[in-house]
């Protein structure tokens, strides 16, 4: 009986840099940028929410991600600015451990405008250009990346780059949505 899936045994992976696509090297940021959406999506999807990508990243907001009727007693809605980067910085406070990443000062002021949708800033660590982005087996279809999340509300310190430190248990998985979410 043929099967839907490969062949088992069956593995493959594939990254930007060997797909053999025209501009990689003239737009490698708007490679991440995709597909940092990708890794969200694949995250606010598994967790049953709406997930929409405005075609015009506006307000600062790469994503907006949605309940699906009521949650908690009220309809919910949230805004993702998603930063794709293959090097993002660690540091450890306190026995906390951090993911790090420095923006300038209008970005970093940017993300704390206030709205009546709130917006967490999303540092994705993607493998660089030369890796394999997605790995494919015979019943899987793996995203290497990982994907912290934050609400930026540390004052700017006025100097021209201002460093976001992310408590490194803050992952993009359910939990972290849920947690986004119920400040909405």
């Amino acid at each position: 009986m043929p099967s839907p899936y490969s062949p088992v045994g069956y593995t493959s992976e594939i990254g930007p840099a060997t797909a053999g696509f025209p501009g990689l090297n003239s737009i490698p940021n708007n490679f991440r940028e995709w597909y940092s959406w990708s890794v969200i999506a694949s995250v606010v999807g598994a967790a049953g929410l709406i997930c929409h990508v405005p075609t015009i990243d506006v307000n600062r907001t790469d994503i907006r991600v949605e309940t699906y009727g009521l949650w908690n007693g009220k309809q919910r809605s949230i805004r993702l600015q998603a930063k794709a980067t293959s090097d993002l910085g660690t540091a450890t406070s306190k026995g906390v451990d951090y993911v790090t990443h420095s923006f300038t000062r209008e970005y970093y002021d940017s993300l704390r405008e206030p709205s009546t949708n709130p917006i967490f800033l999303v540092l994705v660590a993607l493998p660089p250009l030369t890796s394999p982005w997605t790995r494919v087996r015979s019943s899987i279809h793996a995203l290497h990346a990982a994907a912290w999340w934050a609400e930026v509300t540390d004052p700017s310190t006025g100097n021209a780059n201002q460093t976001v430190r992310v408590p490194a248990v803050q992952r993009l998985d359910v939990d972290g949505l849920q947690q986004m979410l119920s400040l909405a």
